[in-house]
């Protein structure tokens, strides 16, 4: 099989192929680049640290809403009403909002 070096468009022929692909259509490589890996990690220890310093109340309720809980199960998981863990939950939003620096 051969192989062209043209940068945009890349002809393939064999005993079975014998065809042309445009490589100009093709889309850019959706994976992050090291930096912004870096940076997503950096974020997401400072995440963990910040729940793990939340009030005991507080972090058990952020802990499971990460953890893709919702708040109707949350509250029957901690034996608690709905409308506290939806109370909850908003406080450890606004500590870890105030602790990347956001205001809530």
């Amino acid at each position: 099989m051969a192989f062209s070096a043209s940068p945009t468009k890349s002809r393939l022929s064999g005993p079975l192929l014998n065809c042309e692909i445009d490589l100009t259509d093709t889309e850019p490589d959706p994976a992050p680049t090291l930096d912004e890996a870096a940076a997503h990690a950096a974020r997401l220890a400072c995440l963990i640290e910040v729940v793990r310093s939340l009030l005991e109340n507080l972090k058990a309720v952020a802990s499971l809403y990460l953890e893709d809980m919702p708040i109707k199960e949350i509250a029957l998981a901690l034996g608690i009403s709905e409308s506290n863990a939806s109370v909850r939950l908003h406080r450890a939003k606004s500590v870890i909002r105030l602790s990347f620096g956001e205001s809530s």
